[in-house]
């Protein structure tokens, strides 16, 4: 990982522990049951390499939004309970195709999270407050329904 894009997540509480990144191919993408990326371009080379992954792989920021949706349209349909969690996220991502355009046209198309890789430290900066928001939906969204 790069040095300031970990620097910036141990700032923000998280530690980056033993992340390598790797090359995107079919081998990784056979078993998830979905993927998140941090751009809609990782999104779609997602889907051309698994075609499969069609309705289930969003941007992070994308998938934050609809979670968000799920939530306030559809969470008599998600399992409450820490021990439904692997239920919930299977009723998660059913219902969370069915969202997917509405949040798109919403957002605008602004889903991706700047890539800051060899840039100045405003970028890094940026992506951080594009991407930790999504994360804290996301972690809030678990929290919120396996404490019902």
């Amino acid at each position: 990982m790069d040095e300031r894009a970990a620097a910036k997540l141990v700032a923000s509480g998280v530690e980056p522990g033993e992340f390598v990144a790797r090359r995107l191919n079919e081998k990784l993408l056979k078993d998830p049951d979905f993927v998140l990326t941090l751009a809609e371009e990782h999104r779609e080379a997602v889907v051309a390499a698994a075609p499969r992954m069609l309705k289930r792989a969003f941007t992070v920021r994308e998938f934050a939004l609809v979670l968000r949706r799920i939530s306030e349209r559809d969470a008599e349909r998600i399992p409450a309970g820490a021990d439904q969690a692997e239920a919930r996220w299977k009723a998660v991502f059913r219902l969370a195709a069915l969202h997917r355009s509405e949040v798109r046209s919403q957002a605008g198309g602004d889903l991706d999270v700047v890539d800051p890789y060899r840039r100045e430290d405003s970028v890094y900066d940026q992506m951080t407050e594009q991407l930790l928001p999504a994360l804290e939906e996301i972690v809030a969204f678990e929290e919120a329904a396996a404490s019902r």
